[in-house]
């Protein structure tokens, strides 16, 4: 279950099918003057995160969490760090995007951050003393589950939130040789592939793995015109769906969370992408 941003200056990720009397003691896990967060552990070995602000317990039902990936990632020592009282995280063990960083800062508005990442275990950098993660995306290339690309979001702490750091995602335009080597790369993966696209129902699954993949590094480097133009030099003119196959996979794009969360329009280009989504 997908965790909620909650609208009070608190956050309580609980089991409901355990009592009272089925936890074991709360571990403290980090405590200033205003917030106290532990960490409780029922019988099965699943756990919760509490959070005490100025005294008062709030519990929401949300995700459980394996014990031992609850942890604190970061506290803000004063000084010239600017960022949350603290960050939190830990990961439901129910899928690869199943882990949860959660900023805490009674008063701001909202008070607790959330970021849901496809990553095992969450990490926080630091940049200019404002913390820092990447936070993983994966999509489904042409609605095949098997077929899941995946990319990392680079993060930084803006105006009590996390943001994109562009600074860090966007990269040169590739030089010839490089593209050459992507189109090349597109090209004998399509060329294999014999079906049209989509499959009709009781055809196999369109089988493009590398394809989508470097699509999708294309696009969230800045160049998503230049994914646009090599899928369509790269696809064999013997098959039928290539402007559908770019529809369904940039409305992936779009439909993802993350692309409304952190504006992902302001990409380079993103008008190719949300042009062809909107179909």
């Amino acid at each position: 279950m997908r965790a909620n941003l909650f609208s009070t200056l608190f956050l309580a990720l609980f089991c409901l099918g355990f009592g009272p009397a089925m936890a074991k003691p709360a571990k403290k896990l980090w405590s200033n003057a205003r917030i106290s967060i532990s960490k409780n552990v029922d019988d099965t070995g699943m756990a919760t995160i509490d959070v005490l602000s100025d005294g008062k317990l709030s519990k929401e039902p949300s995700d459980l969490f394996p014990r031992n990936s609850v942890e604190i990632l970061w506290t803000r020592s004063g000084g010239k760090d600017i960022g949350p009282d603290v960050i939190v995280a830990g990961n439901n063990g129910g899928n690869h995007c199943g882990t949860f960083v959660y900023a805490i800062s009674p008063g701001a508005a909202p008070p607790v951050e959330e970021v849901r990442s496809c990553v095992e275990k969450a990490k926080i950098g630091q940049k200019d003393g404002r913390p820092t993660m990447d936070c993983g995306l994966e999509f489904l290339a042409g609605n095949v589950p098997t077929n899941a690309s995946s990319t990392i979001l680079p993060l930084i702490w803006q105006d009590g939130k996390f943001v994109v750091d562009y600074a860090r995602l966007l990269t040169p335009t590739p030089n010839g040789a490089q593209l050459a080597a992507i189109e090349q790369k597109i090209g004998e993966e399509l060329g294999a592939i014999t079906q049209n696209y989509p499959p009709k129902s009781g055809e196999p699954d369109f089988g493009a793995i590398a394809t989508p993949q470097a699509l999708l590094d294309l696009i969230f480097s800045g160049h998503a015109d230049l994914a646009k133009e090599l899928l369509a030099r790269s696809w064999p003119k013997r098959l039928q769906g290539s402007e559908i196959y770019w529809r369904d996979l940039t409305k992936e794009f779009v439909e993802e969370p993350s692309w409304q969360k952190f504006n992902l329009k302001q990409l380079p280009h993103a008008d190719v992408i949300a042009q062809f989504a909107a179909r």
